[in-house]
């Protein structure tokens, strides 16, 4: 595997809360803003302002060949971006700061996909 996971998911969001885990498939619900939007709120919170744009777009992060996962998010914030990833046997584990991951467990191989809505 190389960068090209992250790569995939370069300035996306993983939503925790949405993780969605049936017959060896794995999804992750992914967002960002569209910077191209023309809708969008500017908001001033003491001497500064926050542009968000408007929509969120979405996309799914998929996991095929997945036997088990775990979650380990002692800040329970739910959404992250992904820092970096680490493979060793058959786990990948996916860290998003220095104390929350994903750690997935697969089979022989494990397939990702990247599908937008």
């Amino acid at each position: 595997m190389s960068d090209c996971l992250i790569d995939l998911v370069h300035d996306q969001f993983v939503d925790l809360d949405s993780v969605e885990f049936d017959s060896k498939v794995l999804k992750l619900d992914l967002k960002r803003e569209d910077i191209n939007s023309l809708d969008y709120r500017i908001f001033r919170r003491f001497f500064f302002f926050k542009r968000i744009n408007y929509p969120i777009l979405l996309s799914k992060l998929i996991f095929r060949g997945v036997s088990s996962f775990r979650i380990i998010d002692d800040q329970e914030i739910g959404i992250y971006s992904i820092d970096d990833y680490s493979v060793k046997d058959n786990n990948l584990t996916l860290n998003f700061c220095e104390i929350t991951r994903l750690s997935i467990d697969f089979d022989d191989q494990i397939e990702i996909e990247k599908t937008d809505y």
